[in-house]
C-alpha cells in the first residue's frame, strides 16, 4: 500500500515538474509609447500598432487554451494605457493567468544602493 502512494506522489510530481509547449506562458512585450501607438511582440512576432496587434490576438489566440498563463513584459517607459489594454484584451478572451514581468532598472553607480 505504502509503495503505491509513493509511486503516486511520484507521478505527480514528474507531471508538475514538465512543462508541455502548449501550456508554457504566452510571452507579450509592450514597447515604448512613440506618440501614437505602443508596439507589441507576442511569442516573438512583432507589430508595431498596438490597435492592430490586438485585434491580432484576437484571433490569432481563439483556439488556444484558456488556463495557459500569460506573462507580460513592459519595455521602456511603456505608459500604463498600453498594458491595460493589452491585459482588457486578453481578459476578454478568457484568459485570466495574467502576470507582469517587471525587472528594476539598471544601477549607474558602482554602489547598487545609491548611497
Amino acid at each position: 500500500m505504502r509503495s503505491r502512494v509513493l509511486l503516486i506522489i511520484a507521478l505527480v510530481i514528474a507531471g508538475c515538474a514538465t512543462t508541455s509547449p502548449a501550456m508554457r506562458p504566452l510571452a507579450v512585450a509592450i514597447g515604448d509609447y512613440d506618440g501614437r501607438s505602443c508596439p507589441i511582440t507576442i511569442d516573438h512576432e512583432s507589430y508595431p500598432d498596438q490597435r492592430v496587434a490586438v485585434e491580432e490576438l484576437q484571433s490569432r489566440l481563439a483556439g488556444v487554451d484558456r488556463r495557459r498563463e500569460v506573462h507580460i513584459t513592459g519595455i521602456g517607459n511603456t505608459p500604463y494605457r498600453c498594458i491595460g489594454g493589452v491585459i482588457f484584451a486578453l481578459q476578454r478572451l478568457g484568459f485570466h493567468r495574467i502576470g507582469f514581468i517587471s525587472e528594476p532598472a539598471p544601477t549607474t553607480s558602482a554602489n547598487p544602493n545609491g548611497r
